[in-house]
C-alpha cells in the first residue's frame, strides 16, 4: 500500500463521511489499476454522497473501461441528472458526451 494511500485510509478513520477523502481513495485505487476496487469505492461514495458530481463522471468512465456499458450509461443519466439539478452544466454536458459515445 502506498503511503498516500495509508494517508488516506487513516483520514478516512478519523473522517468517514468526508466525501473528498472517500474520492481520493477511489482515485487512488482507480490509479493503481484497482479496477473493481475503485468501482466499489465510487459506489460507496455514491450511496452515502448522491450529490457528489465527480464520482459519476469517473464511475462512468471506469464501467466503460470495464467494458460494462449498460452500468456506465445509468450512471451517466443518473450523473447528468444530479449535475443538473446542482447546477453543474458543464458536468452534465461531459457526462452527455460521453453518454453519447456508448449508445
Amino acid at each position: 500500500m502506498s503511503a498516500r494511500r495509508i494517508k488516506l485510509e487513516q483520514l478516512r478513520d478519523q473522517f468517514p463521511e468526508d466525501p473528498e477523502i472517500l474520492y481520493g481513495i477511489a482515485m487512488d485505487s482507480l490509479g493503481d489499476e484497482s479496477f473493481q476496487s475503485a468501482i466499489i469505492e465510487f459506489q460507496g461514495l455514491l450511496k452515502s454522497h448522491p450529490q457528489f458530481v465527480p464520482a459519476y463522471l469517473q464511475l462512468g468512465q471506469l464501467l466503460t473501461r470495464e467494458m460494462r456499458e449498460e452500468e456506465a450509461s445509468e450512471i451517466y443519466k443518473q450523473g447528468i441528472a444530479v449535475a443538473v439539478s446542482v447546477g453543474n452544466r458543464s458536468a452534465a454536458d461531459e457526462m452527455a458526451r460521453f453518454l453519447d459515445m456508448i449508445s
